[in-house]
C-alpha cells in the first residue's frame, strides 16, 4: 500500500514534532549543565546578598564589589589574612582590588565563619592580578545597614596553610564540603547530585526520542512496501 500524501505529510509532521521536542530538551541539558558549573556549592544555603556577593568575587567583578564596600563608617579595612589591618576608603579599596583581581580568573576555594566574629562570613578565593600573577584573596561579608557589604579584604600569601589556620579557628568550608543540614542531608545528598540526576534523566529521555526519529521512517518504509 502507498503513503498517500496526507499520511506523508502526517509522519513528516510528527518527525518535526519530535525534534523540537529533542531539541528543547538537548537545550535544557546544556543550560542545566552550564548552571551547574558557574554555580558554586559554597554559595548554597547563603542569604541572596552574601551569595550575590560570592558570585562578584568568583567572577572577579570589582564593579559589582565596589558597590558593597564599606563598613559601618564608610571604610573598608585593608588587613592580611589571618591579622589586623588599617581602614582605607572606598575608592583606595576599589582600586586595589582592580589590580588584585582579573575578571573571569576567580574561583571560590572557601568560606569561613570566624569563632571571634561568627556574624561575618569571609570568602575566600584564588585567581590572577591585573599582573598576571597568581594571588588568593579573603574578602570579609557583614550586614551593614540590613545588607550584606564587605567590611575587610587582604591578600593571602600562603594559602594552603591560612586554611588549615581557618579550620582550627571557625566554620570552614571547601567546594569538596558537605552541605549543612539545614540546605539538605549532608550525608546522602552531597552537592551536584541533584544537577546529576537532572542531567542522566534528561540524556535518557532524549535518546528515546532520537530511537523513535530512527524508527519511524522504518515503519513508514514499511507500509510502503506492502
Amino acid at each position: 500500500m502507498l503513503c498517500t500524501p496526507r499520511s506523508s505529510g502526517a509522519a513528516n509532521s510528527a518527525k518535526l514534532r519530535l525534534v523540537v521536542l529533542a531539541g528543547v530538551l538537548l537545550a535544557l541539558v546544556w543550560g542545566g549543565s552550564a548552571r551547574a558549573q558557574e554555580s558554586s556549592p559554597l554559595l548554597v544555603g547563603l542569604p541572596a546578598d552574601v551569595a550575590a556577593i560570592g558570585e562578584a568575587i568568583a567572577a572577579g567583578d570589582v564593579s559589582a564589589l565596589s558597590a558593597t564596600l564599606g563598613g559601618a563608617d564608610g571604610n573598608v579595612i585593608r588587613t592580611a589574612y589571618p591579622g589586623d589591618g588599617e581602614p582605607v576608603s572606598v575608592p583606595v579599596a576599589t582600586a586595589d582590588l582592580s589590580s588584585l583581581m582579573a575578571p573571569g580568573t576567580f574561583r571560590l576555594e572557601a568560606t569561613w565563619r570566624p569563632n571571634v566574629r561568627p556574624q561575618a562570613l569571609i570568602f575566600v578565593a584564588s585567581g590572577r592580578g591585573a599582573d598576571g600573577a597568581s594571588v588568593a584573596l579573603a574578602l570579609t561579608v557583614e550586614t551593614v545597614n540590613g545588607h550584606a557589604a564587605v567590611v575587610a579584604y587582604g591578600r593571602i600569601l600562603d594559602l594552603s596553610r591560612t586554611l588549615v589556620q581557618f579550620s582550627g579557628q571557625g566554620v570552614l568550608r571547601t567546594p569538596d564540603s558537605p552541605l549543612p543540614p539545614s540546605v539538605g542531608n549532608s550525608a546522602s545528598t552531597p552537592p551536584g547530585t541533584l544537577n546529576g540526576f537532572w542531567l542522566l534523566g534528561s540524556i535518557l529521555a532524549t535518546a528515546g526520542l532520537a530511537t523513535l526519529l530512527g524508527l519511524r521512517p522504518l515503519k513508514v518504509r514499511g507500509r510502503r512496501s506492502r
